[in-house]
């Protein structure tokens, strides 16, 4: 009984956070650390309480350093912000061995399509701008991409593929 009250609760927690993230990404394009830590607790306490194994909990923390030492690599290449560095890392650790890899091609896939709505958005902004119920920063050319939106919304399409989603 125990072990599926902590995955619904996880599920719960994993799903409205990552709500959040994408709202915030699109609005303000800033990721808070709030988020990261919520998810990083709540991984922590769950987890173990929901039947994940020491050694699944051994291998998805190894996913999730080296995905952060990648995402790290391309912050300091300027390619991704740093929130969305730390999401990406601290959602691989909840995808684990069972759906990082789809998590990450997901997240590619839909990034792809917000930065080619993005770029469409920003050659119509004297159109647009005052219409535009998200963030003006979006529609200013040189600024970045709300990624985090992405790493979001591709989360929310595979949890159903891992351990938490039976």
């Amino acid at each position: 009984m125990l072990p599926s009250i902590a995955a619904h609760a996880a599920i719960i927690v994993f799903v409205s956070v990552n709500v959040a993230v994408a709202i915030t990404d699109l609005t303000c394009m800033k990721i808070g650390n709030g988020f990261i830590l919520v998810l990083l607790v709540s991984y922590l306490v769950c987890a173990p309480l929901a039947g994940l194994s020491f050694d699944a909990m051994a291998a998805s923390g190894l996913i999730a350093l080296c995905t952060l030492v990648v995402a790290s690599i391309l912050f300091g290449f300027g390619w991704i912000g740093g929130g969305d560095a730390k999401l990406v890392a601290v959602t691989s650790l909840w995808m684990g061995n069972y759906a990082t890899h789809e998590y990450l091609v997901t997240a590619a896939i839909i990034g792809l399509g917000l930065t080619i709505a993005v770029m469409i958005a920003r050659s119509y902004h004297t159109w647009l701008a005052p219409h535009w119920p998200l963030s003006a920063k979006i529609l200013k050319k040189g600024e970045g991409v709300p990624y985090g939106a992405a790493l979001a919304i591709s989360a929310l399409m595979t949890i159903s593929n891992t351990f938490w989603v039976p």
